[in-house]
């Protein structure tokens, strides 16, 4: 079996940097741009963190390319704690990918007791999206100290972007009284991840991010900040209801929940919940605090914010105005035009159905209110992935064509 080995960990105050070895066959798969660190907030000195510690990140992100194919991933010392909490995570991820016979091989010349005493902190990674925000309603009591990684969906290059988004997070930190960390790593980056796509897509019909890294790799990353602030649980949103019929995607609370690392453990919040549930909680939340939420869901945002202009946002907007909350209050802007335009989108593109169709017949039930809204009464009735999709984009770029003079020749 090919081998990765981590040769040595070089610390430098707040930030880590790994060197190891890379078997000819998954060569491929890593991106030479990017070394494998990470960089902790500046008040964390890694030189007091163990080593079997400091390995936790690195083991972690380094054993899932056995699902590309085997691989043992072999460290000089490891924390016990997380060394013996693989095999459970791999049969959670065998619970979503029966198929695949998924097992983690990890070897380390030592495992070593990294135990501390933990004081009554808690951590919680946060983004501003609704399921974010739904747990962090959820754990509110606790006062976790929110967590963003930058790295995980924003480009390390993009400074811009992060500090906008850093200035949102601490507000919501100002707000209730929480404090905000940053930690930025090359977890994702130093993976050519469209070509761990490609395999993901073919044995599990989801991305490598999405099926595969996401989870275990930031909640990896917690593990010598965990240890350094005696955290004693760290939160982590879940992303789909487990209620229902399971999604690939590795958020899931029986993957998530046997992470431990030191005397730090992974707990999922609201892994029953829909997010529409979820949605019903920000409202109640709302409601009874008067304080509102700038939800940040946007795959596209314009100046560090929401554009709401794309399936995500239209989704988030039109579930916040089915429990009748102003979208405008929640961090989107829409008027009359944004529902035209989202009205015109769902004419002609082809939506994930079980979100937009559980969400149309939620308005259907309250029929008789909306039939009174003159600029939502067309979403009761409107066809969602109609077969005539693809006819209608054609008809509308050839009448686009037709107003620009380009389909019978330029106008005079």
């Amino acid at each position: 079996m090919d081998i990765i080995e981590l040769k040595e960990i070089f610390v430098q105050n707040n930030r880590v940097t790994y060197k190891f070895d890379i078997p000819k066959a998954f060569e491929k798969y890593f991106e030479p741009k990017y070394d494998f660190f990470i960089e902790y907030p500046e008040d964390i000195d890694l030189n007091k963190v163990p080593e079997g510690i400091l390995a936790v990140p690195f083991a972690a992100n380094m054993m899932l390319l056995t699902i590309v194919q085997p691989v043992t991933v072999k460290v000089k010392k490891l924390d016990k704690a997380f060394y013996n909490c693989i095999d459970n995570i791999a049969d959670g991820f065998s619970k979503i990918y029966p198929a695949q016979g998924i097992s983690f091989n990890v070897t380390a010349d030592e495992t070593v007791e990294c135990e501390y005493r933990p004081e009554e902190k808690y951590t919680q990674f946060f983004t501003g999206g609704v399921d974010a925000t739904s747990a962090l309603i959820e754990n509110i009591d606790k006062k976790p100290e929110l967590i963003n990684i930058w790295g995980g969906d924003i480009l390390l290059e993009d400074a811009d972007r992060y500090e906008k988004n850093k200035k949102y997070f601490e507000s919501v930190c100002g707000e209730f009284g929480l404090e905000f960390s940053t930690i930025k790593s090359s977890l994702r980056f130093m993976f050519d991840e469209p070509k761990l796509d490609r395999v993901a897509l073919d044995k599990l019909k989801n991305t490598w991010w999405a099926a595969v890294s996401h989870n275990i790799a930031m909640n990896s990353l917690m593990a010598p900040f965990a240890y350094l602030k005696k955290i004693k649980t760290h939160f982590i949103a879940s992303s789909y209801s487990e209620s229902q019929k399971l999604r690939p995607c590795c958020n899931y609370s029986f993957i998530n929940n046997p992470i431990c690392f030191g005397s730090c453990n992974v707990e999922q919040t609201d892994p029953m919940l829909t997010r529409d549930d979820k949605i019903n909680k920000i409202k109640q939340y709302y409601s009874e605090n008067k304080k509102g939420f700038h939800l940040y869901v946007c795959h596209h945002p314009v100046d560090g914010d929401n554009c709401s202009s794309c399936e995500k946002c239209y989704r988030t907007i039109m579930s916040l105005i089915e429990k009748r909350l102003n979208p405008n209050y929640f961090g989107f802007t829409v008027d009359k035009k944004t529902i035209r335009s989202m009205r015109r989108f769902l004419f002609t593109t082809n939506v994930i159905p079980e979100y937009w169709k559980k969400m149309q017949n939620d308005f259907i039930e309250n029929r008789d209110f909306w039939r009174t809204i003159p600029q939502m009464r067309w979403f009761l009735r409107i066809n969602i992935n109609s077969p005539y999709i693809k006819y209608r984009r054609l008809i509308i770029r050839a009448i686009n064509k037709v107003k620009r003079g380009h389909l019978f020749g330029k106008k005079n």
